[in-house]
């Protein structure tokens, strides 16, 4: 088991995104042997291997690799991500409408590990009223009632949790009037 992940990401990135996908989904899962694997990654720096291979992934504008990431923050070092760059690219990435919850999750869990300062150089040079458009105007015409629900409750948790990145941030005096 050792040598897994060493011979997994030397497969098709196709194939190791698909399967990261998948794998990333149980992550969020409380499963008393699902955290043990967990536990076992962070011990032998894994955790570490497959962050860095979203990152790669993230800068080559995969998709797929920004959930991947996303389902990874929960429990995996973020040293790698704030110390790759990557986190310019990501922060482009909040203005693509098929990215941007995910990029806003991303963000939100990241300032837990950085200062108040860095926190706020980042919602600064983001065009606050460009994210909630891109969130305000999702369409939703694509997808059938219950994925609709869903996407609506996904619209508004992004946007409280975009507010409180803005609170973070202490930009909150720009918008009142």
């Amino acid at each position: 088991y050792s040598d897994f992940w060493v011979n997994l990401l030397k497969l098709p990135k196709n194939i190791v995104f698909q399967f990261l996908s998948i794998f990333t989904e149980y992550s969020t899962i409380d499963n008393e042997k699902f955290n043990e694997i967990l536990n076992y990654m962070i011990i032998d720096g894994s955790d570490v291997m497959i962050v860095e291979y979203a990152i790669e992934g993230i800068k080559n504008k995969s998709e797929i690799a920004f959930n991947i990431l996303q389902s990874l923050m929960g429990w995996v070092n973020l040293e790698p991500i704030l110390e790759s760059g990557v986190l310019d690219i990501i922060i482009q990435e909040i203005y693509n409408p098929d990215l941007t919850i995910e990029v806003i999750n991303i963000i939100s869990m990241l300032i837990n590990g950085i200062s108040s300062d860095d926190v706020s150089k980042i919602i600064q040079g983001i065009d606050i009223e460009r994210v909630i458009t891109v969130l305000r105007d999702a369409d939703l015409s694509e997808v059938n009632n219950d994925s609709e629900e869903k996407c609506k409750r996904d619209i508004n948790e992004a946007l409280l949790c975009f507010g409180n990145l803005i609170c973070k941030a202490g930009t909150r005096s720009e918008f009142s009037e």
